[in-house]
């Protein structure tokens, strides 16, 4: 979480707290968050890196919710 907030991409936050909520609810384990939370690094982390912009990041978030949801209904 440090490494996240020092990235300065506030735009992860609803996808993060969703994340704990279900965590919360018990519909993912730790080890599940603990591996979003490293993806989430490290796709911010490699934009940075590459100077992406930022502009598309809400939309970027804002599907992997939705997307996130449809993989763990699938099972």
């Amino acid at each position: 979480m440090r490494r996240l907030i020092l990235l300065d991409m506030s735009v992860v936050n609803p996808f993060t707290l969703n994340l704990f909520e279900y965590r919360r609810c018990g519909e993912v384990s730790d080890q599940q968050v603990i591996e979003a939370l490293k993806s989430v690094e490290t796709y911010l982390f490699r934009r940075w890196v590459c100077k992406v912009p930022t502009n598309a990041l809400n939309k970027v978030f804002e599907t992997l919710h939705s997307e996130v949801l449809r993989g763990v209904n699938a099972f």
